[in-house]
């Protein structure tokens, strides 16, 4: 599939990744490093010339998909009746 896909839009075999579906919006990254597309699209000078750092992103998002504490939050507010005149 990736052969004809690279045919028709005129780029290389490698060029073609592969876009899976993931559970959070933070994992892109990740999956679109595993299929390297660091190697094909150069990546933006970070801040201080510093590389990227896969790992310290995949801490994160291990993180966030197994958080250690809960947090119960609460809302308070004000019901506002408004009359609609036709």
């Amino acid at each position: 599939m990736k052969e004809k896909i690279a045919l028709f839009c005129d780029v290389d075999v490698e060029a073609v990744v592969t876009a899976h579906d993931v559970k959070s919006v933070y994992a892109v990254p990740l999956t679109f490093s595993a299929e390297g597309v660091d190697d094909i699209v150069p990546a933006p000078a970070s801040p201080g010339g510093r590389p990227a750092r896969p790992g310290r992103w995949s801490a994160m998002l291990e993180r966030m998909e197994n958080p250690r504490d809960e947090v119960t939050i609460g809302l308070v507010g004000k019901l506002r009746r408004v009359r609609r005149f036709l």
